[in-house]
């Protein structure tokens, strides 16, 4: 609006000028009346003039003061879009350091995850390896302790039964048959005594510990006078669940104190 104002001025002032040198180039007429015939006409198209120019100059100026809005709400919306975009690096910023303190937060509670992880599966094997342990020593112990309770003659073959026992731990031993079956697997100890009466008609004794039907040791007895002899021995079997063990007496015709005649067994 200043320079508007400023330009009009200006623009009067030329026209003065301008009449001014006009007035002075134009011959002189000494009449009077066409003299001011003229200057009037001058001033007609002067003011003619002027109107066109004040109106060329007021569209000007309204187009002027439109642009002027135009720029003042062009500026406006700069500074509007420049504080969006100062606000949107500020939360880009923040976002960008939430972010990162997420992931470190994130890599670090997986790394304490990982470490737990791993920690919880050692401590589970050694748990593991405990309970293991501890079932192995604390698995039933499996043992056993008979002798015979009377005496008897035996015959070929025959199953000696221990039938008076003082130990039975893990209820593998039948006192009825005189078979022990293995109640779980493992190394086992057997120890066999056997009182017998000798003669010169029975010099010669035989028993034997069978494992299931195979005769894994014997105690042998020749003796031919009239004494009692002890045959007694110790063996040790590696036995899986349901096999059985026995004492069985050959030749016949023997006579097996009870009382001196024992059978016992463990597992390691």
């Amino acid at each position: 609006m200043y320079l508007c104002k400023r330009v009009r001025k200006l623009f009067v002032i030329f026209l003065v000028i301008e009449y001014s040198l006009c007035d002075v180039k134009e011959p002189r007429c000494y009449n009077w009346f066409d003299n001011e015939e003229k200057m009037l006409e001058k001033i007609v198209k002067t003011d003619s003039k002027m109107e066109e120019i004040l109106g060329k100059l007021e569209v000007l100026e309204n187009r002027q003061t439109y642009v002027e809005t135009e720029m003042d709400n062009s500026v406006k919306k700069i500074h509007g879009l420049r504080t969006k975009h100062d606000d949107l690096e500020t939360e880009l910023d923040n976002s960008k350091a939430v972010l990162e303190r997420f992931e470190n937060m994130t890599k670090s509670g997986f790394d304490r995850l990982d470490q737990s992880i791993k920690m919880n599966d050692r401590r589970f094997d050694a748990i593991f390896t405990n309970i293991t342990v501890s079932e192995s020593k604390l698995q039933a112990p499996v043992a056993i302790f008979a002798r015979v309770s009377s005496a008897f003659i035996s015959s070929i073959g025959q199953t000696l039964v221990f039938d008076d026992v003082f130990t039975d731990v893990g209820g593998g031993y039948n006192p009825g048959t005189g078979v022990f079956n293995a109640p779980v697997d493992g190394l086992y100890v057997f120890s066999i005594t056997v009182m017998v009466q000798m003669s010169s008609s029975a010099a010669i004794a035989l028993f034997v510990l069978k494992k299931n039907d195979d005769a894994v040791m014997w105690l042998y007895v020749n003796e031919n006078y009239t004494v009692t002899e002890m045959a007694s021995g110790t063996g040790l079997l590696s036995l899986k669940v349901g096999d059985t063990v026995r004492v069985t007496s050959d030749p016949s015709g023997r006579h097996i104190y009870g009382s001196y005649t024992f059978f016992s067994g463990f597992k390691l």
